[in-house]
């Protein structure tokens, strides 16, 4: 915007003439520069204009509107730190599955070791005597009337086969 009272001016004077014409090639260059200017402090130039004054006085104005170029790449990081996060906590969960399956795994293995402690192997002749050992077994107080050949049953190995 040139003011009219300067294009006057500038219409019956030759210097004022020149000036404009100086003033006005300028503009693109000045424009450039305000780009680049606004755009390292993270700015982005919306829009720009000039402006010469009844005096011959060059102004300009602008609209700029914040990049957040210093935090631009904070915020792609920090969504990166996320993402490892989400992957850490997901490894351990499974982690911890793993680990409570293990832990199920080892108490069945640990109760199947009782339970086969308390397997007695009892022979009989009659299902009257196999009956009554079995229930003195189940009592504890098998043992101490197993026969002989009850109590050596299975320590024998025939490696022959």
């Amino acid at each position: 915007m040139v003011s009219s009272a300067y294009l006057s001016k500038a219409e019956n004077d030759e210097a004022t003439a020149k000036d404009l014409d100086e003033m006005l090639s300028g503009v693109e260059s000045a424009y450039n520069w305000l780009k680049n200017a606004f755009a390292k402090d993270g700015l982005e130039l919306v829009s720009c204009g000039y402006y010469i004054d009844e005096n011959g006085k060059m102004g300009s104005y602008s609209v700029v509107e914040k990049k957040h170029s210093m935090f631009g790449g904070l915020a792609e990081q920090n969504e990166k730190s996320a993402d490892r996060i989400k992957e850490k906590q997901e490894k351990a969960r499974e982690q911890k599955k793993a680990d409570e399956k293990k832990a199920e795994k080892k108490k069945a293995e640990e109760k199947q070791v009782k339970s086969s402690k308390d397997k007695v192997v009892v022979v009989a002749s009659s299902n009257e005597e196999l009956l009554k050992k079995a229930k003195d077994a189940a009592n504890g107080t098998n043992e101490k009337s197993l026969a002989k050949e009850e109590k050596v049953l299975g320590n024998n190995f025939d490696y022959s086969i």
